[in-house]
């Protein structure tokens, strides 16, 4: 009985652990570092180190300042680690603080183009955080509908794929060329299927049902198959080379993963995670093998 109990607080122990992790976004910036570096490595061949560590470091500071103005909602769904997340938030304005630092004294040292590709990504993070915070406020009265949680999903995975794929090319002063486009297209395909499933873990209820009863998955499994079909598409026209075909694995796995979907939303949060460690694994190994084969 007493070996049962331990077993039972290690496991209560490692849950928190997770969920702690889970709510930091750490998986977020590590996935948002990985396939900036990767997309920065097929259209470049060559990884922009202050660009990807600028996306690092304003993934980190957007969630972070996101988690704090919305931890009264989300609360209710930590409730075993409340205590643990207070504490994290005090470190939080720390991390914050750091961040902006070093995303000031990146910004100073790189191209015009670079510093008006991040007042517009400012811009957008300051919009949305203000349109959400407005409509936190008001969300009793005026739930979310199907169609507002379309259009934020769209307009959120716009603005990282933007900062994914254009925020390297501004910070060395290349031009926005057709493969940058090319790599844009593919890119959001990803993006956004990553950005709704992420959504739909923490919405309410009945309007996760009525989404997952939509045609939306449907949607989302398309958009899986045109991505991983993007690229072969990408080398015949001749925009890409041939290693540009491993760029076929995320979307393939993301199709995988969309298909053993679990029914039980309660098991959302791991299968997001490991959704998010999937995208990380292949796009590192995407961006090995275009780093060998260039």
């Amino acid at each position: 009985m007493h070996i049962h109990s331990r077993a039972l607080l290690t496991l209560k122990q490692k849950t928190s652990i997770f969920n702690l992790l889970y709510y930091s976004h750490i998986q977020l910036v590590v996935a948002a570092m990985i396939i900036t570096a990767s997309i920065n490595v097929i259209v470049t061949g060559n990884i922009t180190w202050g660009a990807v560590s600028v996306v690092g470091l304003s993934t980190y500071l957007t969630y972070s300042i996101d988690n704090l103005i919305d931890w009264k909602k989300d609360k209710l769904n930590y409730q075993n680690e409340v205590l643990l997340i207070k504490k994290y938030h005090k470190f939080t304005y720390f991390l914050i603080g750091l961040c902006l630092l070093g995303i000031l004294l990146i910004i100073l040292s790189t191209s015009t183009a670079f510093m008006i590709g991040m007042a517009l990504l400012g811009s957008s993070v300051v919009i949305s955080t203000a349109r959400l915070t407005n409509y936190r406020k008001l969300n009793s009265r005026n739930p979310e509908t199907f169609y507002g949680f379309i259009l934020n999903r769209i307009f959120i995975s716009l603005v990282w794929t933007n900062v994914s794929v254009f925020l390297p090319l501004w910070y060395v002063g290349l031009p926005i060329n057709s493969q940058a486009w090319s790599a844009f297209i593919y890119t959001w395909q990803l993006i956004f299927i990553y950005a709704v499933l992420w959504r739909l873990e923490k919405t309410e209820g009945s309007l996760r049902e009525r989404i997952v009863a939509s045609p939306l998955w449907t949607v989302l499994k398309v958009l899986s198959i045109t991505a991983g079909l993007w690229p072969v598409y990408s080398v015949l026209v001749g925009r890409f080379p041939i290693q540009n075909l491993f760029n076929m694995l995320p979307p393939l796995a993301i199709l995988i993963l969309l298909n053993r979907w679990p029914a039980s939303w309660e098991k959302a949060r791991k299968q997001i995670f490991l959704f998010t460690l999937c995208l990380v694994i292949c796009g590192l190994f995407t961006m090995i093998m275009h780093l060998i084969f260039k």
